[in-house]
């Protein structure tokens, strides 16, 4: 995953099904637009929770797109990262440093290998620090319970302080819900923004207007 595109975090937009009705095919169609509106890669729920048909939703849709998708699920199990390559993805999010602690550089490990970025996801300095220790550099800054369960408000105090803590040369991914956490997330440091589909549900206008004002917002420009 990229760090940034042109002095701009890396949008990584979440797809989600508008409606219980809504099929694969018109999920392949909300992911062909939101990369023609100008997102930089694409995140597919594929537990169970999410979708009865996550992994065939991750393979059409990887497929159909020509850029990188990252497939979300709780990753407690290697053979789960191999699934999620073998549709598709380009790397996976939910390998979380508070569930397996132990696990989580061994996961991320395993991904590397086998050519998948795995954030591990954490929540605080200590968390960061340990796994630092162990090699990992790829971040999921996670201020909830997890990248895709909303708060009210930003904890950006929190947010900043675990991304100054990362080691040097680690890229962070950080989960927003708000133009305004988008902004000062970006401002704290992180080099990708995870846009919620609950901000993109909230949102009243086109998602490509959406994109356009997250891109001028954060790039840093005066």
């Amino acid at each position: 995953m990229p760090a940034s595109f042109q002095g701009r975090p890396v949008l990584v937009l979440e797809v989600v099904r508008p409606s219980t009705s809504a099929t694969t095919d018109d999920l392949v169609q909300l992911a062909e637009q939101y990369v023609q509106w100008g997102a930089d890669a694409l995140c597919v729920p594929t537990d169970i929770e999410a979708s009865l048909s996550g992994l065939k939703d991750l393979f059409v849709i990887s497929r159909a797109t020509k850029v990188p998708v990252l497939a979300k699920d709780w990753y407690i199990h290697p053979i789960q990262i191999a699934d999620a390559k073998d549709a598709g993805a380009a790397g996976v999010l939910g390998v979380i440093a508070s569930v397996s602690a132990k696990g989580a550089p061994i996961m991320s490990s395993f991904a590397a290998a086998i050519g998948l970025d795995a954030p591990v996801e954490v929540v605080n300095a200590k968390e960061v620090q340990a796994l630092g220790d162990l090699g990992v550099s790829l971040f999921g800054i996670n201020i909830s319970v997890r990248l895709s369960i909303s708060i009210p408000g930003f904890a950006t105090d929190i947010a900043k302080g675990v991304i100054t803590q990362l080691p040097f040369g680690a890229i962070s991914l950080l989960g927003v819900q708000s133009l305004e956490e988008a902004v000062k997330g970006r401002a704290a440091g992180a080099d990708a923004l995870l846009i919620k589909e609950e901000m993109l549900a909230r949102h009243e206008g086109p998602v490509e207007e959406l994109l356009e004002q997250l891109k001028y917002l954060t790039s840093g420009d005066d």
